[in-house]
């Protein structure tokens, strides 16, 4: 996969630097991102858009930034003097929304007339579903944050980070320092048919599976790594599960795993999960 990879990005090297003499890959487009304002796009005073504005202003280190409305983000969104951090509803190749809200980076640009799916995306984190939210995700706000801004400015310094994406935490992060860290998965993170039983295997000292994942990354505790799960509320057709193992008080992403649902089966952390997380922290 990773020589895949990297034959992918030497390809697309190549070709941005002989059309015309022009370089134009994603790091390129992206090194500026630390120099433009970024501007954060609130349509209302919605709970889940209020709580990213106050987490913003606590956390956003990483450039200039301004709030600014709908309105707003229409009209300056064809500038590349900007950059746009929005909460979006997803839609796939076909046009069918994948049932899952996002927060997303992109930078503005005369394609931005064609839409949002046109503009340069930095980066998009699955936030929760968007049609049967439980509320979780107004606690990890936070982290959300948090870990947008840390892939912007690795992706803007780096054509490898700027095009793998949220993955690249699991190398950086869970390979780095996951071997001393506590993981937390909460019991309605886990996929119906990974049974208790199978459980016992894999829970001991370093994998607690329970119900206080949540009040585990409120209170901020140390070295704990607790689970987060999206996945839209109604599977049907190209649908995703999105699996996280974000740091209590950091916010640092330590594991991401994109998943195909298939219709008709469950989701959530598997046994597969508990082997890849256990590779990834071996040490």
């Amino acid at each position: 996969m990773k020589r895949l990879l990297m034959t992918v990005l030497a390809m697309v090297l190549c070709v941005a630097a002989s059309a015309q003499g022009k370089i134009n890959t994603k790091r390129y487009i992206l090194k500026d991102f630390r120099e433009k304002v970024t501007k954060i796009v609130i349509s209302g005073d919605d709970i889940v858009e209020s709580t990213l504005s106050q987490e913003v202003l606590d956390r956003w280190t990483v450039s200039a930034f301004e709030l600014c409305t709908t309105e707003e983000f229409e009209a300056l969104k064809t500038s590349a003097d900007y950059y746009f951090l929005l909460l979006t509803d997803g839609i796939n190749r076909n046009g069918i929304s994948t049932g899952i809200t996002y927060l997303t980076l992109v930078k503005g640009g005369p394609e931005a007339a064609k839409g949002i799916g046109s503009m340069t995306e930095v980066v998009t984190l699955p936030v929760c579903s968007s049609t049967a939210s439980d509320g979780r995700e107004l606690l990890f706000m936070g982290a959300f944050v948090e870990i947008v801004q840390e892939y912007a400015v690795r992706a803007s310094e780096s054509e490898y980070n700027a095009y793998v994406g949220l993955s690249i935490f699991n190398r950086i992060n869970m390979r780095g320092d996951g071997y001393r860290k506590i993981i937390h998965i909460a019991e309605d993170d886990i996929d119906p048919a990974f049974t208790e039983g199978l459980w016992h295997k894999y829970t001991g000292q370093n994998l607690v599976i329970g119900d206080d994942a949540d009040d585990i990354f409120s209170a901020g505790t140390q070295g704990a790594l607790v689970s987060y799960v999206v996945a839209p509320s109604r599977v049907s057709g190209n649908a995703y599960v999105y699996k996280m193992l974000i740091e209590a008080g950091t916010g640092k992403l330590y594991y991401y795993y994109k998943e195909k649902i298939r219709t008709g089966r469950t989701y959530g952390f598997n046994e597969k999960d508990l082997k890849r997380i256990k590779r990834l922290g071996k040490r």
